[in-house]
């Protein structure tokens, strides 16, 4: 069971971008401390065993070290150390994680932050002690390795509970510099107070950790909910919106927060019992989670080389002359810290370029690959001078840690969040630790294996890297390769930049705008390329294209165009908002998904993804909106006919998604209700929209409006016939004297509605499909509740959305100012408005045609203005 502890005193009124900030500098502080006491020891080690760390050197004889780490064996036995503490390390990790998702994160991380102050400060004691066993040492880092495996798991837990995924590559690549950020510290401070004793090295990084435990202990936040925000992880499951595979409007602040009034908030009070009640999520079956073994296994090869560098740069450096000089201690130890200066921007860029293109697998694979040239470099010409050393060690650094903190952050968090644990945000901690716990055990052998084979010669040792490095890339490669495959790539890259420009990218945009304008002239190129290679596919094999443009029988007729030309390849941008209106309570909800088959672990689709948008309003509860929107993608997907049979395919699965709420409310009584649904899917230029109730959805053809769907009320004729044929009846505007709709998913408590079996009652939830070809002159569809209907026409909303896009370009505020303008027109229902947007450029604007009107007057008329002017 959870231990639930009040939160710190943090100002309550503070908003939830203020709440956010303060838990990305306190976990980054946290682990950069982290970082820095683990840093000692690489520092220390050419003090230690002086004989190996300056053979070349006619001090070497004089000075034999620390035992028991002089002699020709000191660098074997500075390599036990290393394996010593990152073997507890890597054991520590898997137990960190699996105590972590049990137990208050804030209390875990202190008690881990105290720990390891307090071995790392004596390791440094045994200096003032004499100590020269190594028993002690080994003993002491195994200690350290065990508190020091708390941290990871609970910082990327905590920061994971607070952002969502749109913004986690770049974020996280930010937050994750702080392993560079503490290594560089750590190396700063202990080489300046080396001098002093070996000793302060480690005393004083101790004293450091334990200080900003006292920290992290008064003011951190594990979750928004302890502060009365809704939590990230919440908020994606309820919203399912954005860009990506599943973006969430994690922008909205504390008090946009407040369309939660009371009804939402003991909502959330009771989704919140709801996944406390979960398990957490078991260790096998967490390693059986997608992608998880193969970024674990990746990192594991990843860490070793990253490590390799923490533990033996300064080593090294001292060792090799720069520029035919030999340096100090302190020199090599402050210059090793250009390889995490390397890494801090590597790991920004990473992110920033994952997050642009949605894939983190391929954008590893590219840092990795570009990683064994830059370490053959640094072996060859990092000797020749000191500016040449500086510049090569920073490359190194830039590709080496690059994919390391993306893994461990942005890709771990995604990974702990995904869609096959269902909700279950408990096992963030478990799988973060078993992917940095695997790549632990890849750290501990590395620095291990460089003790024993820099006897032999560093290029040995660079050779060991290289070689771990491609077997890193082996593991992601079939990954990679997916992601290339089914992802429109260069499309991803133009529309994630500008719809990321808002919130918390503000922070960032200088990274961003430098980024953008290197990539900015070759991305306007490719994707000339990319359409051109998508539009001969078309022309070469049509039926790909049109494979989906079948009517079925059950299918609304619209002239989809057959014989328009088929080189329009549409890129898809989309943007939502909801808003409470004028109720005490929120019942509409709604889902937003890039692709569809990914997020559900569906096989890779050949050539297209398959994007799913819907609008759910619930009647009676949100229960059954917040039902089927968080289930009937997943039917849909797990149909035996997907994606061929489409139609077919959606049918079924608003039927069986009605069924299995209805076997739910058996259960859970308190879910009963009901809830209107519309859909809408694209895949390559096929648009396919299901409806069952009053929302509606409108395409924008040229600014001409476009009924996509039917209102299915109670005054449609068609609706009556049918109801009164299944023993219904309409009064006073309502089915069976309750319902303002005739079609819906849920409502199975209300008497006389339904019925399970081949007829079934007059309440039915089969929608109508409406499905065309999208053509270049299709612009945007918007998919809305009956709150928005009520004030707009079908024109009048598409104008309206067509004038703001052509203002700014801009999805998901032209969704807001939609709802917005609801309002002030006196919309009193919940709001909530979707759009599909199929190009990159706003819609043109369009000119009116002007008639010329012939100019001329009668005799008689002429005569009138003579009289007139005479007068």
């Amino acid at each position: 069971m959870e231990t639930i502890t009040p939160a710190p005193p943090f100002p309550p009124r503070r908003s939830l971008l203020f709440h956010q900030i303060s838990v990305l500098l306190l976990t980054f502080s946290a682990y950069a401390a982290f970082h820095a006491s683990r840093k000692p020891p690489s520092i220390v080690k050419s003090v230690l065993g002086p004989e190996v760390a300056a053979s070349n050197s006619s001090a070497a004889a004089a000075d034999p070290g620390w035992p028991p780490f002089g002699g020709p064996h000191g660098p074997h036995r500075l390599g036990e150390l290393d394996l010593a503490f990152l073997s507890s390390y890597s054991a520590g990790m898997y137990l960190a994680g699996h105590v972590g998702d049990r137990i208050d994160l804030r209390h875990f991380l202190a008690f881990g932050m105290l720990g390891s102050g307090v071995s790392t400060a004596a390791f440094g004691m045994g200096y003032w002690w004499g100590i020269h066993r190594l028993a002690f040492f080994l003993a002491v880092q195994i200690v350290s390795g065990l508190f020091q495996s708390i941290g990871w798991p609970c910082v990327v837990a905590v920061v994971g509970n607070w952002f969502g995924k749109s913004k986690r590559g770049l974020i996280m690549g930010v937050w994750g510099s702080n392993t560079s950020v503490g290594n560089i510290l750590g190396s700063v401070v202990a080489s300046s107070v080396l001098e002093f004793g070996w000793g302060w090295s480690f005393v004083l990084p101790g004293v450091l950790i334990i200080v900003v435990g006292a920290f992290v202990f008064a003011f951190l936040v594990v979750d928004p909910k302890d502060l009365g925000f809704e939590s990230l992880a919440m908020e994606i499951e309820m919203n399912d919106a954005g860009n990506g595979v599943v973006e969430s409007a994690d922008e909205t602040d504390g008090e946009d927060v407040g369309l939660l009034e009371s009804e939402e908030k003991s909502y959330l009070d009771s989704k919140e019992a709801d996944l406390d009640s979960k398990a957490a999520i078991g260790f096998l079956e967490a390693w059986r989670l997608p992608s998880v073994a193969p970024y674990a296994f990746c990192l594991f090869f990843s860490k070793l080389v990253a490590y390799t560098f923490l533990y033996w740069l300064p080593f090294y450096i001292r060792q090799n002359a720069v520029a035919g000089e030999h340096l100090s201690h302190k020199t090599a130890g402050i210059l090793s810290t250009i390889f995490d200066i390397g890494g801090v921007f590597g790991g920004i860029s990473a992110g920033f370029i994952s997050d642009s293109l949605g894939l983190r697998a391929l954008t590893s694979v590219l840092f990795l690959s570009f990683s064994i040239p830059s370490l053959i470099l640094y072996r060859m010409y990092g000797s020749i001078s000191m500016h040449l050393n500086i510049g090569l060690m920073f490359l190194s650094g830039y590709f080496v840690n690059g994919p390391y903190s993306l893994i461990t952050t942005a890709v771990a968090a995604d990974l702990g969040t995904q869609d096959m644990i269902k909700g279950n945000s408990r096992a963030l901690a478990t799988v973060t630790a078993i992917i940095d716990g695997t790549g632990s055990v890849g750290a501990a052998l590395g620095p291990l294996l460089t003790g024993y084979i820099s006897t032999r010669g560093w290029n040995s040792v660079f050779l060991m890297l290289m070689l771990s490095t491609s077997l890193a890339i082996m593991f992601l490669i079939h990954i990679a390769k997916a992601e290339a495959i089914q992802s429109c790539l260069i499309a991803q890259i133009l529309t994630a930049i500008p719809e990321r420009m808002s919130g918390w990218s503000y922070i960032f945009s200088s990274v961003e705008t430098s980024l953008i304008m290197t990539m900015g002239f070759l991305t306007s190129q490719i994707v000339k390329l990319e359409a051109h290679i998508q539009q001969c596919q078309a022309k070469e094999n049509p039926q790909f294209m049109l494979k989906m443009e079948r009517i079925c029988e059950n299918t609304v007729a619209i002239d989809s165009k057959q014989n328009q030309e088929i080189d329009f390849v549409p890129v898809i941008r989309s943007g939502e908002w909801s808003d409470i209106g004028c109720r005490n309570y929120m019942e509409d909800t709604h889902v937003c998904i890039s692709d569809l088959a990914k997020k559900y672990g569906y096989p890779s689709l050949e050539h297209e993804a398959v994007s799913f948008y819907g609008v759910f309003d619930g009647h009676g509860g949100k229960g059954a909106a917040h039902f089927v929107r968080d289930n009937l993608p997943r039917v849909i997907v797990e149909d035996a006919e997907f994606p061929l049979e489409l139609e077919k395919v959606v049918m079924r699965s608003f039927m069986r998604t009605d069924t299995q709420f209805a076997k739910t409310c058996t259960v859970q009584s308190t879910l009963s209700s009901g809830t209107t649904a519309l859909t809408a899917m694209i895949f390559g230029r096929s648009l396919l929209v299901a409806n069952a109730g009053d929302c509606r959805a409108v395409l924008s053809r040229l600014g001409m409006a476009i009924e996509m769907s039917k209102d299915h009320k109670t005054c449609c004729v068609t609706e009556q016939k049918r109801i009164e044929s299944l023993g219904g009846f309409i009064e006073d505007g309502y089915l069976n004297g309750q319902l303002a709709v005739t079609r819906a998913l849920g409502d199975w408590h209300l008497e006389g509605m339904k019925d399970i079996g081949e007829r079934g009652g007059p309440l039915s939830a089969e929608p109508e499909l409406t499905m065309i070809t999208l053509t270049k002159d299709d612009e945007f569809l918007i998919i809305g509740s009956d709150g928005i209907w009520d004030v707009f026409s079908n024109q009048n909303a598409v104008d309206f959305a067509r004038r703001r896009l052509q203002e700014h370009n801009d999805v998901k505020l032209c969704c807001k100012e939609l709802v917005e303008e609801a309002i002030r027109r006196g919309a009193i229902d919940n709001l909530t408005a979707v759009m599909v947007c199929f190009h990159l450029d706003p819609p043109a604007r369009m000119r009116a045609h002007r008639t010329r009107v012939p100019r001329s007057i009668s005799a008689e008329g002429l005569c009138n203005v003579q009289r007139f002017l005479e007068a």
